[in-house]
């Protein structure tokens, strides 16, 4: 079954047709005032960040609409950050082909994170994130998070595109004892060890306790600028018990709603005519 609806969403990728899994809580009732936001996940890879958001679709954890990925994304429309993405995508690659990988592995890897962006540039485009619910994800400021810190630090990224960016977003800093993180990379390793993103299993075999924590200290850093530039920005321990984790998930909504009406206003105000539909 899993392989016919992989093939499905293919096929219609093709066709330029896009595929949500939405699930809703029936127990949320936005409110006029209510916006949606787009919640992203940042931490180490291994840590856990596509699982947590996943448990939090599946399992019904968020108080609100559940939104899953989108399987494909349509190209047609302008989106207000296309310049921003333009910039992320050809500072990633030019990463990518900097290091001593395969071809296999630099073509897999460009594609990859392509994909990402479209994901998020089709959120933007549509106003996805403005129907009253909880994107959960683990986003692309993960994925861009050193250009996005090159940007901000070199002041290459103007104010407008800032608040465009970063506005419509929560950032939730996962953090974890490395010797955790180091765990469960070693055990998505073993898991998983035909998958196509061989990058992943390059990145487990060189990662340390001291990288883990420096890329703790990036994020944070991160994290810094995304609230100054309009987001909000919470910190999740996730070597809590579950119960501790479903609670602190269901706190984080409940100040992202206190905070999302004037943030995603201050959006439209600028974006109001810009081809998104808001």
């Amino acid at each position: 079954m899993r392989k016919i609806g992989i093939a499905v969403n293919m096929a219609l990728g093709r066709f330029g047709y896009e595929i949500r899994s939405v699930r809703r809580n029936p127990g949320f009732r936005p409110s006029k005032k209510t916006k949606g936001t787009i919640v992203e996940l940042l931490g180490p890879s291994g840590i856990g960040k596509t699982t947590l958001a996943k448990q939090v679709i599946e399992n019904e954890w968020s108080q609100s609409w559940n939104y899953g990925y989108p399987a494909a994304c349509k190209a047609a429309g302008p989106c207000p950050l296309d310049a921003l993405y333009e910039k992320l995508i050809q500072r990633k690659i030019a990463r990518i082909y900097a290091k001593n990988y395969t071809i296999s592995t630099k073509l897999n890897q460009s594609a990859f994170f392509i994909r990402r962006l479209m994901e998020d540039r089709a959120m933007m485009r549509d106003g996805l994130w403005l129907e009253g619910g909880f994107f959960w994800n683990d986003g692309i400021t993960h994925q861009f998070s050193a250009q996005l810190e090159q940007m901000m630090e070199k002041n290459e990224m103007p104010e407008r595109s800032k608040l465009l960016y970063f506005a419509p977003r929560a950032f939730v800093n996962l953090v974890a004892s490395p010797q955790t993180v180091m765990a469960r990379l070693h055990q998505r390793n073993k898991t998983k060890p035909d998958g196509a993103n061989d990058w992943v299993k390059i990145l487990g075999s060189q990662l340390t306790e001291d990288r883990i924590r420096a890329s703790f200290e990036q994020r944070k850093r991160l994290c810094q600028g995304a609230r100054e530039a309009g987001a909000v920005v919470f910190e999740l321990d996730l070597d809590q018990n579950e119960k501790a984790i479903i609670d602190q998930v269901r706190g984080i909504e409940d100040s992202i709603v206190s905070t999302s009406y004037e943030r995603i206003e201050r959006v439209r105000d600028l974006i109001g005519t810009s081809g998104v539909s808001i």
